[in-house]
């Protein structure tokens, strides 16, 4: 009798290191899952979760931009405007397409396999209204987690 032979991948370590080494490969050699953010780098609270996401991005597919820095803003992203820029967080696809506030995070979340957890809580039924609201009342509210930035206008 011919056994069937013992698989490659038996155990969850094997399995966890061959997706991630699959998926390093895919996005390595998928250039259109790069992001560009804009953050307000003069907001404590903003710059606190930028350096969270530079730790969290393993595969190095974020690009980050200070929205003091006007002229590569200007230079880069002359579609947005620029007014607009101190009251959200953005994420700019390499399709040119972009995210603010919520819906920033929300399309940040794939990019690293720490975030991938989130991805349910920011895609259930009705995450939009809520994380849109929490979004709005977290921004407003600034100060409270740590901004003591005066360039913050909310």
């Amino acid at each position: 009798m011919n056994r069937p032979k013992k698989a490659e991948f038996s155990s969850p370590i094997h399995w966890g290191a061959f997706l991630i080494s699959s998926l390093r490969t895919h996005l390595n050699n998928n250039s259109s899952m790069m992001l560009d953010v804009i953050y307000d780098g003069q907001c404590s609270l903003c710059s606190r979760i930028v350096r969270i996401m530079k730790f969290f991005d393993v595969f190095r597919q974020l690009r980050f931009y200070n929205l003091h820095d006007h002229k590569a803003i200007r230079v880069k992203f002359s579609m947005i405007d620029y007014a607009d820029l101190p009251n959200f967080m953005y994420a700019i696809d390499e399709k040119r397409k972009f995210f603010r506030g919520f819906y920033a995070f929300r399309r940040i979340l794939p990019v690293s396999p720490f975030f991938w957890l989130l991805i349910p809580l920011f895609y259930f039924p009705g995450a939009s209204l809520i994380g849109t609201a929490v979004y709005r009342w977290v921004a407003k509210n600034r100060k409270r987690f740590g901004c003591g930035s005066s360039s913050c206008p909310i």
